[in-house]
């Protein structure tokens, strides 16, 4: 797991998001939701949302094991262009 790895059932922590390329994007722990394609990190912030997840909710995104970034689930639905 990425360091800081999610605690189950902790509503507080950020989601972590593991990037592979620019084209695969997978949250590290529960829930087990993946998305693929140019638009992978907004098509899986919409999936968290359809899941119950809190549009405020944070997305912590690392790739390689090294944090890129951070935001919210409602940023990332939102955005026009693609991410990760």
């Amino acid at each position: 797991m990425l360091p800081d790895a999610q605690l189950e059932g902790d509503a507080e922590h950020p989601l972590q998001i593991a990037l592979y390329g620019k084209m695969w994007a997978t949250v590290v722990g529960p829930p087990e939701l993946s998305a693929s394609g140019p638009d992978c990190v907004q098509t899986l912030a919409l999936q968290l949302l359809r899941s119950g997840f809190g549009p405020e909710r944070q997305m912590v995104m690392y790739r390689a094991n090294e944090r890129v970034g951070a935001t919210t689930i409602s940023a990332v639905a939102q955005q026009q262009e693609p991410l990760g």
